[in-house]
């Protein structure tokens, strides 16, 4: 290190690494996670575009590879500085789905050369959540929802992280879809993982909580990540609140947030454009607000059929926020 490094957590040396070569080469622990260096062509200092999921693709065919304007041939909007792709789901765990995953490799690889020649912070993987509603064990205890939330985690580690990230974080993706009935469990209880059947309509929130923190520490004390949750500001049926109400706080999280988003793809400044601001989620402060997901999600389709993010580098290497 050539300067000090601010690190979210207590700093703790692991011996896990994911067990495949590409994870392994990643060569992170808790003690020591990679400052990452940022792309130019966003603002502030620090900030980066990027994109996630399967749709848009990266431009330009080298390093550095751009951020497209909607699609290439509408222009770029400087360097791609970031990926964030589904690397894993609960429905296909589950055997719910043979679709694939929201996953495009041509822009992992992109976002990870470009990570490499100092021109972008790189990839990260997130797993699509199920709540506890959709636990074929649910019996509305907290310690059946914490196994709940670990067993998707224990998933991912061993079956979804196959790659190497620089962006070294794990997303938790929760969100309900923004009406009942909630097909992935947040606030409607299934007869079973792929049923289409309900057997309740409510689910406590220290409940949902506790396959949220399941999930979330299970990552922290088990892998080389950092863990992440991707989430919605506001308090709609599909928000944070939503889900989980008033009650719960994160101090120690990083977020991506998908509110507020716009059908326009319009390059943010600091999180935020003419048509819209970020909102984060569960009284985020500063440190922990990662990213923003400003077009393409949560029913707000821009244009393109591309889902569009900025990320702030200043707190991509920060895994405790306070």
């Amino acid at each position: 290190m050539t300067a000090p490094v601010r690190v979210c957590g207590v700093p703790r040396i692991l011996p896990f690494l994911p067990a495949s070569p590409a994870a392994a080469a990643l060569a992170a622990t808790r003690g020591a996670l990679t400052t990452v260096a940022a792309a130019p062509g966003d603002s502030p200092a620090g900030y980066v575009y990027g994109t996630d999921s399967g749709y848009p693709f990266r431009c330009h065919s080298s390093v550095p590879y751009l951020e497209p304007k909607g699609i290439c041939s509408k222009g770029t909007e400087g360097n791609y500085g970031a990926y964030v792709g589904e690397a894993g789901s609960w429905a296909n765990w589950q055997g719910c789905t043979t679709a694939g995953l929201n996953w495009l490799q041509t822009n992992y690889n992109a976002a990870q050369a470009n990570a490499a020649a100092k021109d972008g912070l790189g990839a990260a993987p997130y797993w699509f959540m199920a709540g506890p509603g959709r636990d074929p064990g649910y019996n509305g205890t907290t310690a059946e929802a914490t196994a709940w939330g670990a067993a998707q985690a224990k998933q991912m580690i061993t079956q979804g992280l196959g790659n190497a990230y620089s962006l070294p974080y794990v997303f938790e993706d929760i969100e309900n879809a923004g009406a009942p009935p909630d097909e992935n469990g947040w606030n409607t209880i299934w007869t079973g993982p792929c049923t289409q059947t309900t057997r309740g309509s409510t689910i406590p929130a220290a409940v949902d909580f506790a396959t949220f923190q399941g999930f979330r520490n299970y990552i922290q004390a088990n892998s080389a990540y950092a863990p992440a949750v991707y989430s919605a500001g506001g308090g709609g049926y599909g928000s944070w609140t939503g889900i989980f109400g008033s009650g719960f706080t994160l101090r120690t999280t990083a977020e991506w947030t998908f509110t507020n988003e716009s059908t326009h793809v319009t390059f943010p400044s600091g999180f935020a454009n003419r048509y819209a601001t970020a909102l984060f989620f569960a009284g985020a402060p500063a440190q922990c607000q990662l990213a923003w997901q400003f077009s393409g999600g949560n029913g707000d389709l821009n244009a393109y059929g591309g889902d569009y993010d900025q990320i702030n580098g200043n707190n991509a290497s920060v895994t405790r926020c306070e």
